[in-house]
């Protein structure tokens, strides 16, 4: 199979995008985040990202200015997304069970998620693991934990009324 001029052409302007910006967008990504795996993986998205909208990337007249905002929207959905899980788990007792519960108490999101959502949630945004530690233990690859995660938000998101 031949690489094409074009995508000859993509690679190596997405090569120089990153070769040129990666540093900075993990400097910004920490200063804000102050979890530096969870930087890597969010400077690191912001290039998948740019990966998949590419023809957009490069017909802008700033890419690095796109690839900084994109940045700054992730940080923005981490910092929605841990508050959504704080929320979800504030009132959560650790061994009290569901039998033994008399009222709701905040209970009902919880018993809205799957077990795998709320273990998946509670490791990335209570234990603060990287999404790559977290593949590693359930045996799948990184984007299919990823994929887990956006699924499990989503779920997490529309049992608390949200959009």
């Amino acid at each position: 199979m031949s690489v094409t001029l074009r995508e000859e052409a993509e690679d190596q302007f997405l090569e120089e995008l990153f070769l040129s910006m990666y540093k900075q967008l993990l400097k910004y990504a920490y200063s804000r985040i102050g979890n530096y795996h969870r930087a890597e993986e969010l400077a690191m998205d912001a290039f998948l990202l740019a990966r998949e909208k590419l023809p957009d990337v490069m017909e802008s007249r700033n890419p690095e200015g796109w690839l900084m905002k994109t940045l700054k929207n992730l940080i923005m959905h981490e910092f929605r997304t841990r508050k959504l899980i704080h929320k979800l788990f504030a009132d959560m007792p650790e061994f009290t069970e569901p039998a033994a519960r008399e009222d709701d108490g905040g209970f009902e999101l919880l018993d809205a998620l799957t077990p795998e959502d709320r273990g998946l949630l509670y490791a990335a945004y209570v234990e603060g693991r990287p999404m790559g530690e977290i593949a590693k233990d359930l045996g799948i690859g990184y984007s299919a934990c990823v994929k887990r995660m956006q699924k499990a938000r989503a779920r997490a998101r529309e049992a608390l009324g949200g959009p």
